[in-house]
């Protein structure tokens, strides 16, 4: 009996979180990206990218504006939705944007590395991380969600276990740009 009641709350829960991240249109968050990237911060993180003359500066540059367009993004959904179906649905959206990032500095970290060993290393440590990451979220799921004594759970718990997940993969990304950064701190002679 208790395998039945922990696969309905995981069930009732990941309806829930489906259904809220889709709640919010695409265009929508497309929409807040754009403002967020107009503000006066943002363009002069983007002006700091711009006028950046080694890689090291140009990488960190792009990181911080990075990471800040995604953090402000949280912010504004956070604050236009309804608690308690905001931070559900954000912090959802949170996890997705930190896995774009991810992707995107993992590319830009595979495209930089001159040798096939290192590529295949970078490779390799991505697949263990994976699957680290899957059973970690696992993990997570069945300490953080779990309660044999009902089928539901506060919504706190969500955002905590939302906030967990985003954070195992920014953990990640900060390990990709720390890479990079190093890469150029030794090539440059910085």
């Amino acid at each position: 009996m208790r395998g039945k009641h922990w696969l309905i709350a995981i069930l009732i829960n990941f309806i829930g979180l489906v259904s809220n991240a889709q709640d919010l249109s695409e265009s929508h968050i497309n929409y807040l990206k754009v403002q967020i990237r107009n503000s006066s911060e943002a363009r002069a993180l983007l002006r700091v990218l711009n006028l950046s003359t080694s890689n090291r500066h140009k990488i960190q540059a792009e990181y911080e504006l990075d990471i800040y367009l995604v953090d402000q993004l949280l912010k504004k959904l956070i604050a236009e939705e309804e608690y308690p179906r905001r931070s559900n649905r954000a912090t959802t959206i949170l996890e997705a944007e930190y896995d774009l990032l991810l992707n995107k500095y993992y590319n830009k970290l595979m495209a930089m590395l001159p040798e096939s060993y290192q590529k295949e290393s970078l490779k390799k440590s991505q697949r263990a991380w994976i699957k680290f990451r899957d059973i970690e979220k696992e993990t997570m799921s069945n300490i953080n969600l779990y309660d044999p004594n009902t089928l539901f759970i506060g919504t706190i718990w969500l955002d905590t276990h939302n906030f967990m997940k985003s954070d195992l993969t920014l953990k990640r990304l900060k390990d990709f740009y720390d890479y990079m950064e190093n890469y150029y701190m030794r090539t440059e002679g910085i």
